[in-house]
């Protein structure tokens, strides 16, 4: 399987498909942008009869999730923290550590527990349309104590559009270098296409 065509294509050919872009189009469907250009599409909220409330979790969790399977293709760290931190430090143009490590988090509390909140890692997320940065840290850090009441200067607040334009960035590096001969699959062709593309007919 051509690996130019898995970051870029949906239909690979012999009914097979490429799960990195049915993450892909799903998330930006979610997000109200046009699956194939990304860009802004109000008329999907027609489309599905507002039968879903934009901008839910499970879009931004598809977005997380992409960090991550693009981390599994193309890195050789073992670990999911150390593959979305090695993605988020080769593509994220100097991410600083807390960022990050606030990425990895979020991508965590949502994935495993649909929620915003980390008690281990002691950190809680707002997520802000109208925060100015895509990740502003709080003022003091929260103590994982649940009955702390001042969120807005304990919590870490996301501005989710600003993240998933990052990533989408990141997306589009990974696909210039695979395109461009400079970025490979660290994975066998058999494994690629086990773990990560789906049959259809």
């Amino acid at each position: 399987m051509d690996i130019k065509d898995f970051v870029s294509k949906k239909n690979l050919g012999e009914y097979r498909e490429s799960c990195l872009i049915i993450a892909l189009q799903n998330a930006r469907v979610l997000f109200r942008r046009d699956k194939e250009e990304n860009a802004i599409n109000i008329n999907i909220c027609e489309k599905l009869d507002n039968i879903i409330e934009f901008e839910p979790f499970i879009g931004l969790v598809n977005y997380l999730l992409i960090l991550d399977m693009i981390g599994v293709i193309f890195s050789e760290k073992k670990g999911v923290g150390e593959r979305i931190e090695d993605v988020l430090k080769r593509f994220g143009d100097n991410l600083s550590k807390k960022d990050i490590i606030a990425i990895y988090i979020l991508r965590n509390t949502l994935a495993h527990n649909y929620g915003l909140a980390d008690k281990k890692s002691k950190i809680k997320f707002i997520l802000s349309n109208s925060c100015v940065e895509m990740i502003k840290h709080p003022i003091v850090d929260w103590d994982g104590d649940f009955s702390t009441k001042n969120d807005n200067s304990t919590s870490t607040t996301i501005n989710p559009q600003k993240l998933i334009d990052k990533i989408e960035e990141i997306y589009e590096k990974v696909k210039k270098e695979v395109i461009e001969g400079k970025l490979n699959s660290k994975l066998e062709d058999d494994e690629l296409k086990a773990r990560f593309t789906v049959i259809t007919n």
